[in-house]
């Protein structure tokens, strides 16, 4: 008889046991964090309207930056679409991944965010620009997809009228009547709705405030662009018209002190701010959808929230258009950052490198970072509020717009104060001996370049000896083989994975 209840209470006590494991178990699943990886196509960090410079009509991200931690310095690794998008990716500077230039495809052997999401078994998500297959991008093979399960990615920037190519079909899909924003928003929500057991690791990228082309384009054109001395309409800047009309009076709005005539032609940039900010006002209220989504599930408090750009956008700044110089509106992009349940609001003034992005949002998540990753991870600093050994400079460049492109190349170095640039000799005549340097503090909007001989040598001289330390660290050729050679294009091909650029320069694998 004892037997009989000695082997009773053992089954139950062990049947109790397991039910509590499973249970921990289940909490611990229930407990990973989800992420929400929200990037946008040229949306420069002045574009905020919480941060108060640029008159632009943000509500959703002033809402959301009372709950988010914001980098007010934050800076994009290379100011051009494909380059930029690889680095955020990888974590990795260019030099690294190979992507110098847009229509670079990126090698199959980088190691990106999106890789290690499926390795750690989320449900993975991409929906929007990817522009990291190759100058014909289109249908990618899954095994170019880094790690990415769902999948629709744009072809193009012609927002009213945008191509797809969804999920594994082959030819594309054009959506006309539609806006590209609010589509790709409508496939995001889809997305979460139909959320599995598995955590989810979505990221929508918008192609827009980028300018656009073909259908609603009709009457736009690039300030400082012509056609043999003629203005061509057809491309630039726009949005729907709800979201232009909130800008009614743009010669009126008002501007940075350093706007200018843009280009030979001296026009004027104010023509392009109703499309340029009605496209970031109608992402703002994509964005907004997004987060109520969140909130409706129920997961609003366990997912990691990322809002970013690839780049910034100069809108007239300096008398230019659009990026791919070291000017603050070109390199400057917004980053917010929330993970309600466990990171205080906050805001920071840390020089942030784009490179830094992937490492800090896995840590965050307590996913593995690869060995392979260049950028530094701010874990610490959102959980605690503070952290050693913060990088107190980051490092941005360029080299050529693409594989055909001469080559425009600069290298420059940015800390809290300064802003110190090496400049390829032979493409930007206008600077002193190919180096430059901009005092931030007394000089916000770089109107005022200091050279040699200006009586700031001593920071010349120590930012410099900064930059080539690290241009040497990183084994970039930059200083020996493109700051005084000639404008030839220095790189050739268009896979990073067979990239067979100088036989001295050592890559890293």
């Amino acid at each position: 008889m004892w037997k009989r209840i000695n082997s009773t209470l053992f089954f139950l006590v062990v049947s109790i046991l397991t039910g509590i494991a499973q249970t921990h178990s289940d909490r611990g699943k229930a407990k990973k964090s989800n992420v929400l990886f929200v990037m946008c196509d040229q949306w420069r960090r002045q574009a905020l309207g919480f941060i108060g410079e640029d008159p632009v009509i943000t509500p959703n991200l002033d809402a959301f930056s009372k709950n988010a931690v914001v980098f007010k310095n934050t800076m994009t690794v290379r100011p051009i679409c494909t380059p930029s998008r690889a680095s955020f990716f990888s974590g990795q500077y260019p030099v690294n991944t190979g992507v110098y230039g847009n229509g670079v495809r990126m090698s199959t052997r980088t190691i990106t965010m999106g890789d290690v999401a499926k390795k750690a078994g989320y449900n993975t998500g991409y929906i929007g620009k990817w522009h990291l297959d190759g100058p014909n991008e289109g249908y990618v093979p899954k095994d170019r997809r880094h790690g990415f399960d769902y999948w629709i990615i744009s072809k193009g920037d012609r927002p009213f009228e945008q191509p797809y190519f969804i999920q594994d079909q082959k030819e594309r899909t054009v959506v006309r009547n539609s806006w590209e924003p609010d589509w790709v928003t409508d496939r995001a929500v889809e997305f979460l709705q139909s959320k599995k057991e598995d955590p989810f690791f979505l990221v929508v990228s918008y192609l827009t405030p980028h300018n656009g082309a073909g259908k609603g384009y009709e009457d736009r054109w690039m300030p400082g662009r012509r056609v043999n001395n003629e203005i061509r309409k057809g491309g630039g800047y726009a949005a729907p018209e709800r979201f232009e009309a909130l800008y009614p009076d743009p010669e009126g709005m008002p501007r940075r002190p350093n706007i200018k005539p843009v280009g030979r032609p001296k026009d004027d940039a104010w023509r392009a701010f109703p499309g340029y900010f009605g496209a970031i006002t109608s992402i703002d209220e994509n964005f907004g959808r997004l987060l109520q989504q969140l909130k409706d599930m129920g997961e609003y408090d366990n997912t990691i929230i990322i809002f970013t750009s690839d780049h910034g956008e100069m809108l007239g700044s300096q008398g230019r258009m659009t990026k791919g110089i070291w000017y603050e509106e070109a390199i400057g992009i917004p980053f917010l950052i929330a993970y309600p349940s466990k990171v205080k609001p906050a805001l920071h003034d840390n020089i942030v490198n784009s490179i830094d992005i992937m490492p800090t949002l896995l840590g965050l998540a307590d996913l593995e970072i690869p060995e392979s990753v260049d950028g530094f991870n701010f874990t610490e600093l959102l959980l605690r509020g503070k952290q050693k050994d913060i990088p107190q400079a980051a490092y941005t460049s360029f080299d050529q717009g693409e594989m055909t492109e001469h080559d425009r190349s600069w290298r420059a170095i940015r800390t809290d104060r300064y802003l110190f640039c090496l400049a390829k000799v032979e493409f930007y005549r206008y600077i002193k001996d190919g180096m430059v340097l901009y005092d931030l503090q007394e000089d916000p909007y770089q109107m005022k370049p200091i050279f040699r001989g200006m009586g700031r040598d001593r920071e010349m001289d120590e930012l410099f000896a900064k930059l080539k330390a690290h241009l040497d660290k990183t084994n970039d050729p930059f200083i020996s083989r493109q700051w005084k050679t000639d404008r030839a294009s220095k790189f050739n091909w268009n896979n990073a994975l067979d990239r067979s650029i100088l036989a001295d320069t050592k890559y890293r694998k």
